[in-house]
């Protein structure tokens, strides 16, 4: 979701334009596809997906890609049928009714330098404008790029990355459910602030090294983002944990420990908060939970607090 969240303040600013592919590679796509066998082409995607018992209402959790193809879906029957009986569509964030000219001011505001700092301040100039080459085809322009924090050059790339995968967020889970959604009612477990929150514990120095860890990955993006909807579309839970269990362990800094923390363990317990308030709630609403998979996976997940709470929860595919 955090990828929706900067293609829209990205859009609010106007700095990028997400380039849509053209009909030469639309036209390699439709007969790389139309080679694959077809039964690999109708598979359905398992996902990450839970039940959840114990409380007073009955909730799914849904592991999502945020990123993806077309080929992912439709997904498995066990998941369509409880979006069915589902009342109400929860995410990380509402994405639906959330107001996108605020939230591009939100994003502005965390962002942007507002102390008179640029981003040539923090990171090598090597490094910026490696960045700059790679964002300039969006429209960027080395003024605008340079009133970042590094941290959102670093999330730009994960556009970058996209792009040269043939991912996007068009086919990403939440806009799947989304555009099924229609009468259901749509609520978020974060706000803006609580998610991007993690990243104002960054120092200069893990900012730096944060950028400069996702340029040395842009080469293998293409690679890794294929394995991972692999492991997605597989149910494979035990990939996701590990790679869970690998980045709480790669601190190069004492604020990036505090970053990661942040970002994953206490983001899963505020959302296990939120999670636990719909489980008991008096709304008699059955609810279908959609978030990121590595929150799903993994020590100290929200699979894992809901399960220290008391609660069962159990592989539901």
């Amino acid at each position: 979701m955090i990828r929706k969240i900067f293609s829209v303040f990205v859009l609010i600013v106007m700095l990028l334009t997400l380039v849509a592919c053209g009909a030469d590679k639309e036209e390699t796509q439709q007969v790389e596809n139309a080679e694959q066998p077809n039964e690999e082409i109708q598979q359905l995607s398992k996902g990450i997906f839970y039940e959840v018992a114990g409380g007073e209402n009955q909730v799914y959790l849904f592991g999502s890609v945020h990123m993806g193809h077309e080929e992912m879906y439709p997904l498995d029957d066990a998941v369509e049928e409880a979006f069915t009986q589902s009342d109400v569509l929860a995410m990380e964030l509402d994405m639906v009714n959330v107001s996108e000219f605020e939230l591009g001011l939100e994003m502005v505001e965390l962002a942007v330098f507002n102390d008179g700092r640029s981003m040539t301040d923090i990171v090598p100039e090597e490094d910026f404008l490696k960045l700059y080459e790679l964002v300039k085809p969006f429209g960027m322009t080395k003024d605008v790029l340079n009133q970042f924090q590094p941290w959102y050059g670093a999330m730009l790339l994960s556009e970058v990355m996209a792009q040269q995968a043939g991912v996007s967020s068009d086919y990403g889970v939440e806009t799947y459910f989304i555009e099924q959604a229609a009468d259901m009612e749509v609520i978020g477990l974060e706000t803006v602030a609580s998610q991007l929150y993690p990243f104002s514990l960054l120092s200069d120095e893990s900012q730096a090294i944060y950028l400069q860890s996702s340029l040395d990955e842009v080469d293998e993006s293409e690679e890794e983002l294929e394995e991972l909807i692999r492991y997605w579309q597989e149910g494979d839970v035990e990939a996701f944990a590990q790679a869970r269990d690998e980045m709480m362990q790669d601190y190069p800094t004492e604020s990036y420990k505090e970053f990661q923390n942040a970002f994953l363990d206490g983001r899963d317990e505020q959302m296990s908060d939120a999670i636990e308030e719909l489980l008991e709630s008096d709304s008699g609403n059955t609810y279908f939970v959609v978030v990121g998979s590595l929150h799903l996976a993994g020590e100290n997940s929200i699979v894992e607090q809901l399960s220290e709470r008391g609660y069962q929860v159990d592989i539901a595919n």
